[in-house]
């Protein structure tokens, strides 16, 4: 299907602008440079201007294109100022009349791709959006020669042109230059108030509106414009590949992975490029799900485990011992080959990249294979491009393994319960004990309680700020962005269509549109959901099978959405991805620091997520198996974790500014300087504090990350300050001797900030101390 196919049925080839073929303004052009000081350019000048006492025609518009065949040489001769004759056998460009897709010249190279007969070609772009960026280009060119406006509308399209026999598509963005174009008025001008055109620049979509006050009858656009694409291939199909890695899911199905393998195909510029992923666990610490979940080796038919002990030495565990990309150009050359390389050889696979997918630790969490069936086709050269590529797979792979994750918990806690190193001890002790007694006892026996006593908690967390006030302002552009895209498809076809349902889904469309903009309630999200999937789809459905010349704007419309949402998700997956990365940094920051702190001296630690991250850590003398325990390490447990948000505050400051959607956390530290008694709840599976002196810390918790400042309205955490919530004296002076040591270290600056906390519901008394983190790292 060639360009002229292609625009039959898109929407672009019968456009209300009157616009004829034109040689004059070009002409001008040379004649204004007879008299050029540019010696070759002047010889070019004068050869037009002689040549066109041959060729009157061209001084009027050109309706008859037989005239262009008669005056071909003529033709290519004035062209050259736009199509530089040097360049053509490489460009893809074409010259036509104003406003028209269709060309009456072509350089060799667009001829070529668009004469194929196997050829396909579309537009990126909704076609009703397309006719409306050129409809509303061209208006504001009216406004630009006739109202002294200067109004530009840079919206280049993207054109994609694949072969029917291939799985390569090549993308190309088209420049339009519309230099030698000029505007006829065929009647007097309209008067237009600035006003009105102020309105018109605020709307750049209601194409109506536009036409309404500029009448494309009362104009002609006289002239040529030329098209030249320019290959964008590896930039539009990076971002595409980027746009489908971080959809949820994006690599647990097969259907997902041969998306991703299409786009990596362009980015290779390899048709035949094979893509492999799956989860691989090296070092091995323990037996995994992941390899079943997320399988999708390039030998999967094959082989159960890729680092099996059967396949020692193979090209895979290379890879995953140096933990970095490996290349073999040609692995029919390669020398003592494993089981697996004799596999992939009898694949038909000849060259093959193997680009392990690392987490924070270096540790192997999946395996990324790049393969062909032509040697050396994946040489060093082509392992470039993975600098961009290589994180985007790497998080997908985490984020997915997260999800299985996510289940495979959600299993153990429903069947067993999840045991901290520090406290595992206690349960198999306790848990030795009730089998003694099961054999030994008569009737019915109880497990025992497990109880720490004396145990001193050090809780912390990072808290987004204004969470879900984020969220909701995503739900709402998301679903405003939705039924704007349905109420523009409406308008579009409700003349051509009698379907009086329509009219009220529109009624509907606009009150919720209406109630939208003045904020959004917990329960619009679901309700505008269900009514766009159990009303408005299945009736946009039934429009594409009663009336087929919809069919291609309805699809387009559903291509839009989220594959799993089933609506509108981008902002809602702007604000997902930006809380996972903070989450993820606060996360593993906090386990790279336990394990260190671990050394220190063992303790219960457990973290949660809220809106943000919170942790807990137990310290005393019972939850020891063997060892002692002394105050000085709790003094020291709780400078490091002072220390540990400080840097935590850090580093937060320097990724949220990064993030698609703006956001800050605020860290909360709280002092409890008695200690506790916990015990673990059968029942809920979960340690809780034990007897009601205990439960006032328990309500502390839950309540102080609200507190306010007594006397005003402001909250104790705010972005770029760590909060240390006490309520004894002695709890101060300890802190401020900590706090002194931050700042020669260079962590914190300014005053401190020495508050009352107003009294909560169950807790008061309450004092707090407020530093401010410096912004470049201090002290180690």
């Amino acid at each position: 299907m060639g360009l002229d196919a292609f625009l039959n049925g898109s929407g672009l080839e019968d456009l209300p602008m009157n616009s004829r073929l034109s040689f004059v303004p070009l002409i001008n052009f040379w004649k204004a440079r007879v008299n050029s000081p540019d010696q070759g350019e002047r010889l070019m000048a004068r050869e037009i201007v002689r040549k066109l006492d041959d060729c009157l025609e061209f001084l009027t518009p050109i309706d008859d294109y037989e005239l262009l065949i008669q005056h071909r040489k003529f033709v290519e001769l004035i062209l050259a100022g736009v199509l530089p004759t040097a360049y053509r056998e490489n460009l893809m460009m074409q010259v036509g009349k104003p406003f028209s897709l269709i060309g009456f010249y072509q350089t060799p190279t667009m001829r070529k791709a668009l004469e194929q007969e196997s050829v396909s070609v579309r537009i990126n772009s909704d076609p009703d959006f397309a006719r409306n960026i050129l409809v509303v280009r061209s208006c504001a060119m009216v406004l630009n020669t006739f109202y002294g406006q200067n109004i530009r509308i840079e919206r280049p399209f993207i054109f994609s042109i694949k072969l029917d026999d291939s799985d390569l598509e090549t993308h190309f963005k088209g420049v339009v230059n519309n230099e030698f174009v000029e505007i006829k008025k065929l009647k007097p001008l309209k008067a237009i108030s600035q006003e009105t055109i102020n309105l018109l620049i605020s709307r750049p979509h209601d194409r109506n509106l536009w036409l309404e006050h500029i009448p494309p009858e009362n104009f002609e656009f006289h002239g040529l414009v030329t098209i030249n694409l320019i290959d964008v291939t590896e930039v539009e199909s990076l971002s595409r590949l980027r746009y489908r890695l971080l959809e949820k899911n994006a690599v647990m199905t097969q259907a997902n992975v041969q998306v991703l393998q299409r786009h990596l195909r362009a980015i290779f510029n390899l048709p035949q490029l094979q893509l492999g992923l799956t989860a691989i666990d090296f070092p091995l610490r323990s037996n995994s799900a992941h390899r079943y979940k997320i399988r999708h080796s390039l030998l999967a038919d094959k082989v159960d485990d890729l680092l099996s002990d059967s396949f020692s030495g193979s090209i895979y565990e290379q890879a995953c011992r140096a933990r970095k990309e490996l290349i073999v150009e040609d692995l029919q050359k390669a020398t003592d080959a494993s089981p697996l390389e004799v596999f992939l050889l009898h694949k038909g696979i000849r060259s093959i990249m193997l680009v392990p997918l690392l987490d924070k630790k270096d540790d192997v969490i999946g395996m990324l294979e790049l393969a062909s069936p032509n040697p050396y086709d994946l040489n060093s050269f082509r392992a470039l491009k993975l600098e961009e590529i290589q994180p985007l797979f790497r998080l997908a792979m985490k984020r997915s393994r997260e999800e299985i994750d996510g289940m495979i918990e959600t299993i153990i806690r429903e069947k067993y319960t999840s045991l901290h190193p520090s406290v595992e001890w206690k349960f198999v002790e306790k848990a030795f004990n009730y089998l003694e007694k099961l054999e030994h006892q008569e009737g019915k026996v109880s497990p025992e309680p497990i109880i720490f006593e004396d145990v001193y908690p050090l809780f912390g967390q990072a808290d987004i700020v204004g969470s879900t006030r984020v969220r909701n302002t995503a739900t709402q552009k998301d679903l405003m962005d939705n039924l704007r895209l349905i109420r523009q498809l409406f308008e579009h076809y409700r003349g051509q269509i009698q379907f009086p349902l329509l009219d009220q889904y529109m009624m509907r469309l606009e009150m919720e549109l209406a109630s939208f903009r003045k904020g959004i309630s917990p329960n619009d999200e679901f309700r505008v959901t269900a009514f766009l999937r159990k009303d408005i789809h299945p009736f946009l459905r039934q429009l594409q099978g009663d009336h087929p010349a919809l069919n291609e704007a309805i699809e387009a419309y559903f291509d839009k959405l989220d594959s799993v949402a089933g609506v509108i998700y981008q902002q809602r997956r702007d604000y997902e991805y930006s809380v996972d990365m903070i989450n993820e940094l606060v996360s593993d920051y906090l386990e790279e620091q336990e394990k260190i702190t671990q050394g220190m001296i063992p303790h219960y630690f457990e973290k949660y997520r809220t809106d943000g991250i919170q942790y807990d850590i137990l310290v005393g003398q019972s939850l020891l198996r063997e060892g002692h325990f002394d105050y000085s390490h709790l003094r020291n447990l709780r400078l490091w974790q002072l220390i540990t948000m400080c840097k935590l505050t850090q580093k937060l400051q320097r990724l949220c500014p990064d993030l698609p959607v703006q956001m800050t956390t605020a860290q909360l530290i709280l002092v409890q300087s008695t200690p506790l008694t916990i015990r673990f709840r059968m029942d809920e599976k979960q340690f809780d504090v034990d007897g009601a002196l205990n439960i006032r810390y328990a309500i502390m918790k839950k309540r102080i990350d609200k507190a306010l400042i007594k006397g005003t309205d402001e909250r104790l955490t705010t972005s770029g300050k760590v909060a240390i919530a006490y309520a004894q004296e002695s709890d101060q002076e300890e802190y401020l001797g900590y706090i002194e040591f931050l700042r020669r270290k260079g962590l914190i600056s300014g005053e401190v900030e020495d508050l009352t906390l107003s009294d909560m519901q169950g807790v008061h008394g309450m004092k707090a101390l407020r530093i401010t983190v410096t912004k470049q790292g201090g002290g180690n």
